[in-house]
């Protein structure tokens, strides 16, 4: 299995990899199979949509903050 590392430099434009790898650092497992899922089956803009959600619940939990430069979370989901 790939590393999360190689498959963000794979799918994320350059200037998003360093905020998708911290999102990621902190996703759950069930997030990361999920991450793993639409990865394996080549669907990358749903990938990037999972990084999102990732994103939208940590900051919701308090875990990471969204900033107006960010490239991931700037969307709400309920």
């Amino acid at each position: 299995m790939k590393s999360i590392e190689k498959i963000i430099e794979e799918v994320i434009k350059k200037e998003a990899r360093q905020e998708a790898l911290t999102i990621m650092q902190n996703a759950s497992k069930e997030e990361l199979d999920e991450f793993y899922k639409y990865y394996n089956n080549n669907s990358y803009n749903i990938v990037c949509l999972v990084i999102d959600k990732i994103k939208f619940e940590l900051v919701k939990k308090g875990e990471l903050r969204q900033n107006k430069d960010d490239h991931f979370g700037h969307f709400d989901f309920e």
